[in-house]
């Protein structure tokens, strides 16, 4: 990739083509278990590089309100909570949560307020998540309804965070399967390395291949990935599949034993990302403690900002916190999955530099999913609006992993939900 190309790839801000991109799309931006009460002081929200915040009014409507008073930029983090609706302290100027301007006492001319709508973004609450749409009105989108929005509360964990990295490297992250052996080494993702366990371990595939079969196929919002082993099940050769779901522009669905994981990747700025990950279970109550020893930072890696909600603060100085000590038994020298890959992300840099990246066969995917961002994007700026999956469809993107008689059979590991 020419530099050209990734600086369009990775910028976000207002009125950038990526940015503009990615607002037309529904995005989440904080756990739900994170928005305030009703009537509550709003609380701060930065994302796709605008300072905003969040405000639920008392009978519950949620709106992502532009940080700054629309009249004289005074922080509305300020402002008079109402019940209806964010009265700033500098003028009194009041915003209700669809962006009515219901006030302007300094203004004589009772018509104005109708002629103008303060700069807040619609919102909705699912899946343990708020969502907000950021786009242009006339182009809002049908909301999705991912699977995992049918899960109970005690079927659904959530966690997010914070670090600093483009959002792009956390999308790679997801669809790049081999690296699995090598960062994930300590850790039985999928049946176990030959050598871990012994070989006649009932029920367990063994695998030492590091170089698994990669399979790239688009479907019409986004594409799935398969990542197929060749291993040992009970004594016999045998192949395994997995299968991730990319699902445009920023999110994927993983497997993972009984629950799938979908993961969103969204910017908050050019260099900073949040990553949510919501894990929901396909049969009965999940284990929230132990989703969270798994998906967590440990205690050391992060500061937690509140329940579930973690900034890393790995980076250069602190060697994102590698024990080298412990490589012999933990070849990446980190604990946890989670850790593994911030880790290894963020020490590419802020926004990486793919002019001088190397990529090869097993890249399939990551290298797709850069060509699909920039062919949307431009098509977006030639007036070509990007694809929108129904509220039907969007349940329907789906993962899944198995053992496989042959290798192209991989595409039976997709269970339709339903």
């Amino acid at each position: 990739m020419n530099q050209e190309d990734n600086e369009y790839l990775t910028r976000v801000g207002p009125d950038t083509p990526m940015g503009n991109l990615l607002r037309r799309y529904w995005m989440p931006v904080m756990l739900e278990s994170e928005v305030p009460g009703p009537n509550m002081p709003p609380v701060a929200s930065r994302v796709m590089g605008e300072d905003c915040l969040v405000w639920r009014d008392a009978n519950g409507g949620i709106g992502l309100f532009q940080k700054y008073c629309m009249h004289r930029r005074v922080s509305l983090s300020l402002a008079q909570c109402e019940g209806d609706g964010l009265r700033c302290i500098f003028h009194g100027w009041k915003f209700g949560t669809s962006g009515e301007v219901l006030e302007i006492p300094n203004q004589p001319d009772p018509k104005l307020k109708d002629r103008l709508r303060a700069p807040v973004y619609p919102t909705k609450l699912s899946g343990g998540l708020l969502w907000v749409y950021m786009g242009p009105r006339d182009h809002m989108p049908v909301f999705p309804h991912y699977a995992f929005m049918d899960a109970a509360e005690d079927e659904l964990y959530a966690n997010r965070i914070i670090w600093n990295a483009n959002f792009v490297q956390g999308i790679e992250g997801n669809l790049d399967s081999s690296h699995i052996g090598f960062l994930h080494n300590d850790v039985p993702f999928f049946g176990a390395r030959a050598g871990q366990v012994p070989a006649d371990t009932p029920d367990t595939f063994l695998w030492d291949d590091n170089s698994p079969k990669i399979f790239v196929e688009d479907h019409p919002f986004g594409f799935v990935v398969a990542a197929v082993r060749d291993g040992t099940f009970n004594g016999k050769e045998s192949f395994y599949g997995r299968v991730h779901n990319y699902i445009f522009p920023f999110a994927t669905i993983v497997p993972a034993p009984g629950s799938p994981i979908y993961t969103g990747h969204v910017p908050i700025d050019d260099t900073t990302t949040i990553t949510f990950n919501v894990l929901y279970s396909r049969a009965g109550p999940l284990d929230k403690q132990l989703c969270g020893s798994i998906f967590k930072l440990p205690d050391a890696f992060a500061e937690e900002l509140s329940p579930d909600v973690q900034r890393y603060l790995g980076s250069a100085e602190n060697n994102w916190f590698q024990d080298r000590s412990t490589m012999d038994r933990r070849f990446s020298g980190l604990e946890r999955p989670i850790s593994q890959d911030l880790a290894a992300l963020s020490s590419r840099g802020a926004i990486v530099d793919r002019s001088k990246e190397v990529t090869i066969s097993s890249d399939a995917a990551v290298v797709r999913m850069h060509r699909m961002l920039i062919a949307a994007a431009r098509d977006l700026e030639n007036g070509i609006g990007p694809p929108m999956p129904s509220d039907t469809e969007s349940r329907k993107l789906v993962c899944g992993e198995g053992m496989l008689e042959e290798v192209s059979d991989w595409s039976e590991l997709l269970e339709p939900v339903g």
